[in-house]
């Protein structure tokens, strides 16, 4: 089971949209009530799946989720998730004392749209495209 399209090498190309809903904009302060993804191809029989409930439940399944994401030629495409999901579900996997299955971030030198840093992420060796900056011209 995979998600996969082709790539501009011409090697198959594992691509995962991801969006979450969250209580507060600080991760601090909020939680996250809801984590959808969505690939051009089924796995585990559906190629969109929402998880929510209790914060722990949702993070637990999309842990669980990304597992079956093949590490090799993949990305994870979000809409402003150098700035905002990724570092938010970093902070909350960590609060919720989940160390070893959330996403690695490291914080860049650059400031996101709304002068919060940005970071670059890995989850499983899966890396992050923000799509945000590719059409940031369109989207204002």
């Amino acid at each position: 089971m995979r998600c996969s399209g082709p790539s501009r090498r011409g090697r198959i190309m594992t691509v995962v949209a991801l969006d979450i809903e969250t209580t507060d904009l600080s991760p601090w302060d909020g939680r996250i009530t809801t984590a959808a993804v969505a690939c051009d191809e089924p796995i585990w029989g559906s190629r969109e799946h929402a998880f929510d409930g209790e914060e722990t439940s949702v993070l637990w399944q999309l842990q669980r989720f990304m597992e079956y994401v093949p590490r090799v030629h993949s990305t994870l495409v979000t809409w402003n998730g150098s700035e905002f999901d990724f570092p938010y579900i970093a902070v909350r996997t960590l609060l919720t004392h989940d160390y070893h299955h959330g996403p690695y971030i490291t914080r860049r030198q650059d400031t996101g749209k709304y002068g919060k840093p940005r970071y670059n992420t890995e989850w499983r060796n899966i890396r992050d495209h923000d799509v945000a900056y590719d059409y940031q011209e369109l989207a204002e």
